[in-house]
């Protein structure tokens, strides 16, 4: 058959199979016309059709060229292409990753810019990351060192892995935009603040602070499980508890002034992203993500405080 009548049975164009054949993936078994052209055959019909289900799955014209000589082995060129698409999916993955951190927060309005930041964070190699890290960490401690055993440092530098599965470069996206946030860095700055002092008794107290908070905020959470309002006399309990605790952890007397202060810092710094940031942390670490209820049960514990006021 003529190069148009095989090209009509196999439903490609002319170009294609001209194409093929000058590439020598088709032999044109038929010879030729006493003009030149090329004559093909059923078995060309057969190679033909091999070529474009090969060329659809992704592979080569060298590795169809080596499989239809049969100088290369089938089992091996598929594997090696079934590992090429496997990087080709991976790839794609991160793309995609990419983008919709982009696209996932509305405080930054400028697209383009969050696309590159989002590119910049998914092509940074495990020093890079520690590095970022490490410059939050700066940040939120104003330059203030932070020795290699620190607690903090632990819990969130150490352990991550230098290869991120798909859903920890995800959290790795988000982690990484929080870290850059200035206004994220600052409710970082103002939790901290009344806690600021270089005063051996000073960290002992925040120790003790944290010891005798943690409980009454698992308590609150318990509340809020149970249907709890802000009125209702085991919420008012634990606020008083809270307000003697966050009193003395900060050196204050519990009184009208301080309660005032203790509502309007709190309201300001319960952010969900501190939250989320350690959420995140967890899955960087590989470790399940869980949702905390510290936020709520704090919050609970604020408009507590404010109904007790009113």
């Amino acid at each position: 058959m003529t190069v148009g009548q095989l090209a009509n049975r196999c439903r490609v164009a002319v170009k294609t199979v001209q194409f093929y054949a000058e590439e020598g993936l088709l032999q044109a078994r038929g010879g030729s016309t006493e003009a030149g052209y090329r004559l093909f055959t059923e078995d060309d019909v057969a190679d033909l059709r091999a070529i474009r289900s090969l060329r659809a799955l992704g592979f080569s014209l060298e590795a169809i060229r080596g499989m239809l000589a049969g100088s290369a082995d089938p089992r091996s060129t598929a594997q090696f292409q079934l590992e090429l698409v496997d990087a080709q999916l991976r790839a794609l993955r991160r793309q995609r990753a990419a983008i919709a951190a982009a696209i996932s927060s509305d405080a930054d309005p400028d697209v383009r810019r969050r696309l590159q930041l989002a590119q910049a964070a998914a092509s940074l190699g495990a020093m890079e990351r520690d590095a970022a890290i490490e410059r939050f960490m700066d940040r939120v401690r104003k330059g203030a060192p932070l020795g290699s055993d620190s607690k903090i440092r632990q819990i969130v530098a150490m352990d991550i892995p230098d290869e991120l599965t798909d859903d920890q470069l995800e959290a790795w996206l988000e982690l990484s935009g929080l870290i850059e946030d200035d206004s994220f860095v600052g409710v970082l700055h103002a939790q901290h603040e009344p806690f600021k002092s270089d005063d051996p008794a000073a960290a002992a107290s925040r120790a003790a602070f944290a010891e005798a908070v943690g409980p009454i905020i698992a308590e609150a959470a318990s509340a809020l499980h149970d249907g709890c309002d802000p009125n209702c006399e085991r919420v008012r309990a634990l606020v008083v508890r809270w307000v003697s605790e966050f009193a003395r952890g900060v050196g204050r007397r519990d009184d009208a002034a301080f309660r005032r202060w203790l509502v309007d810092y709190s309201r300001r710094t319960n952010d969900p992203r501190i939250q989320r940031f350690w959420e995140l942390v967890a899955t960087m670490k590989g470790r399940p993500a869980s949702v905390s209820p510290f936020v709520a049960a704090q919050q609970l514990l604020i408009d507590g405080l404010e109904a007790m006021q009113s």
